[in-house]
């Protein structure tokens, strides 16, 4: 296994004890007034990772990870803006007290099927799938934050909604593990 990033030892083992914390976890409904904007967050950085009109079955969670456990002590990205992100920083952070059950709900382009456990690939390691935090928002809900592991690396995006479509402002990736 090769790691990249000097953190990524210290993340890694992060990871390894969050998820076996969150094995039996209680879920949550997602927030009515939300629940559109989330999947519309969570299916815009699928189809910006994995593309559209591919015909192999995209597989997701079918719960949200604690983000706040995996995404660190989460800043703003550093520049002229970085005031705009703070309330979806705010907010992503008390989503993530919770676990929320997630249903085929999303946008993709292409097929999806929502899993509990990732299926195992021939030499042991799990399949690529995607796996999402809650997500914060602004209160204007036209910034989020969120955060996705795909492939074996993982980071937080920052989103920003234009004209009704989301798409990715920033992203700050933690650690990749490549096997």
């Amino acid at each position: 296994m090769k790691i990249v990033s000097a953190a990524a030892p210290l993340l890694a083992l992060l990871c390894v004890a969050q998820i076996a914390a969150e094995a039996d976890v209680q879920l949550h409904d997602l927030p009515n007034a939300e629940a559109g904007d989330i999947y519309s967050v969570y299916s815009a950085l699928i189809k910006a990772t994995a593309g559209t009109g591919n015909s192999s079955k995209v597989l997701i969670s079918d719960n949200t990870i604690n983000g706040a456990g995996r995404g660190g002590c989460l800043k703003a990205p550093a520049g002229e803006q970085s005031e705009h992100y703070q309330d979806q920083i705010k907010n992503f952070a008390e989503r993530n007290r919770v676990h929320y059950k997630l249903l085929a709900k999303f946008a993709v382009g292409r097929p999806y099927e929502l899993v509990r456990t990732p299926p195992a690939r021939p030499s042991g390691r799990s399949a690529a799938h995607f796996l999402f935090s809650g997500v914060g928002f602004n209160a204007a809900r036209n910034r989020a934050v969120v955060y996705m592991e795909y492939g074996g690396g993982g980071g937080v995006q920052f989103l920003t909604k234009v004209t009704g479509v989301w798409t990715v402002d920033r992203q700050r990736m933690p650690y990749v593990v490549d096997g």
